[in-house]
Formats: structure tokens, sequence, C-alpha cells
């Protein structure tokens, strides 16, 4: 009986490589991790008997030890109208997120915005800026330092993150600028809100005989104003001078975001625009940042967030 040809190959090309001193490669050891300490409900916008006190709160997550890190201002998706800052039931949600951030070194900022229909556009975006314009201010007393503040969202809030720094309006409003942000990372953010067709996002054409040919799902969000959601779109404002973005995308996610993350990041090199773009093979866009299973972050993105911001020089 002749024996299998491979399996003697293999032998024979193992047993050179270690006559010639050839080393398997071997596995990465795990990044360094830091215990965490979570500062919560913290007040960012005082306005008296508020009415929406705690959608202007945020959080603060501090690796114990460390002091002037890197700052993750962080924006909860949700299309604008559910979620939040905190964990569901306290188990698990975007506080996982920040937590699980701030456990490779980095001081997160995780804040709520009100959300419509409660209220209308440009009132999310507004909340954005002042809890923005209260990280810059204090965050030094948490360990951050306010000179590398990187402002990042998923979904929704990676349109508030890039309309933040694309629109300079809101910032100047609460005495801030454009140059407060070192950089800005949006995961499966929404570029351009004219895309939005509901027929696309739900993967399948309508054949609802009274289906309208376009569905805007936002329009509880934005109005049905052309000119509102040209305003609102961060690719219609980008232009020179803007920080490096990186823009990470699903695989398995809505194609109609998917275009946009490519649109817009086409549309930043075009102004000179330092981007990167990352895309997280077989994740949806759920789960390009919650690990479902393991009830923890996504570490692909995790790491390609942590490995960005390491990258980012000063802009100052």
């Amino acid at each position: 009986m002749k024996a299998p040809v491979i399996p003697i190959l293999a032998v024979l090309l193992l047993a050179a490589s270690q006559a010639q001193g050839i080393e398997t490669a071997k596995p990465e050891p795990p990044p360094k991790t830091y215990e965490v300490k979570a500062h919560r409900d913290l007040t960012y916008c005082d306005i008296p008997s508020d009415p929406d006190r705690s959608r202007h709160q945020l959080d603060v997550y501090v690796p114990k030890g460390l002091t002037k890190c890197p700052v993750l201002f962080f924006v909860h998706g949700g299309a604008w109208t559910i979620a939040s800052k905190d964990d569901v039931l306290g188990i698990y949600g975007y506080g996982t997120i920040g937590k699980c951030l701030a456990e490779r070194g980095l001081v997160v900022v995780m804040t709520n915005y009100r959300l419509s229909p409660h209220v209308q556009h440009p009132e999310h975006i507004k909340d954005v800026a002042r809890a923005f314009a209260w990280t810059c201010k204090n965050i030094a007393d948490y360990g951050g330092d306010p000179d590398r503040i990187i402002v990042a969202g998923h979904s929704a809030g990676g349109h508030l993150v890039s309309l933040l720094m694309t629109d300079p309006v809101y910032l100047k409003a609460e005495g801030r600028s454009p140059k407060d942000i070192q950089a800005v990372i949006g995961i499966s953010g929404v570029y351009r809100l004219q895309d939005l067709d509901l027929k696309q996002l739900i993967g399948e054409p309508c054949k609802c005989k009274d289906f309208p040919d376009c569905v805007n799902p936002i329009t509880s969000v934005f109005g049905t104003d052309p000119e509102v959601l040209k305003q609102a779109s961060p690719i219609n404002h980008v232009g020179p001078g803007l920080p490096p973005f990186l823009l990470i995308i699903g695989g398995l996610d809505y194609c109609t975001l998917r275009t946009m993350a490519k649109d817009f990041a086409k549309e930043l090199k075009a102004n000179g625009c330092d981007v990167q773009t990352k895309s997280l093979p077989w994740r949806t866009h759920e789960t390009e940042v919650f690990d479902i299973p393991h009830l923890t972050a996504e570490p692909k993105m995790v790491s390609a967030v942590v490995e960005f911001v390491e990258g980012i020089k000063s802009r100052r």
C-alpha cells in the first residue's frame, strides 16, 4: 500500500524549516487592558425644570491608572428616534461599548441627545454640540486630554458626529470650533439623507400596488423639505481642511449605507482629507458594533478604532 503523498510532503517541509532555523508564526499577545471607572448621568446642559433632563446627560468611562488619555466622544445610534447611552435593563447596549473601548486606554464619553418625534432636526445635533462643548471644558477632570478629542458615532450617531465636524455652525453656537476635533470615526453612518429609501433599507423591492416609488423613513426627524435634507447631510458640507476620518462599515450592512460610505470617502479624498475605510466581513448593521452572543463589543471594531486613535497626530 502506498503512503499518502501530501502528509509525507508536509512532514518533509516541516523538518526542512526546522533544520534551517525557521520559526513558525506565533500568535499575537492579547492587547493590554485596564479596569474602568464609570461616571454616570453627568448633566451637560443645565436647564431649570428641564423636561428632557435624562436626554441632556452623558457618561464618562475612565481607564484606571492613566492620565492625559485620548478622548473618544461617542454618539449612539437608533435612527434619531430610539436608544440611549445606557445598557438596556443594565445588561447590554451602548454602555457596554463605552466600557470596552475604555478598557483599551481611551477616556470614553457616551452622550444622550433628544429624540424624535419629540423634537425634530436640528435639535439632535444641537444637543450633541452642547455635549461636546461640555467635554472640551471638563474632560481633563476625568483624565482625558482636551487636545486629543476624537468624535465617533454609530448609524444616526455617525451622521451626527460627521455633521458636527463638516458644518461648523453648531460648534460655533457653543463657543467651540471644528479645530477642537482631532479626528472623526463614522460607523455605518448616514451621510446623505436624501438616499434613505425604505424599500432599499428593507432589502426587497416592495410589491404593494399603492406603495410610493420612494419612501424616506425619517420624515418625522427631518421633515419633507428637500433643502433641509440637503443641509443636514454631511457629504454636502465637505471641504478642505478637515481632520482624518475613519469610516467603518459592515460587509452585510444595508446596501444604501455601504454606498454612502464609499461616496463620502470619495468626496473627502477629493478635498484632500486623510480618510481610511474599514469593512468588517460578515457583520451587519448591528453586529459591526455589538458582539451579541458574548454581550460585548465587536472586537474587530474595537481594534480598528483603537489603532486609528493611536495613529492620530495632534492638529494643534
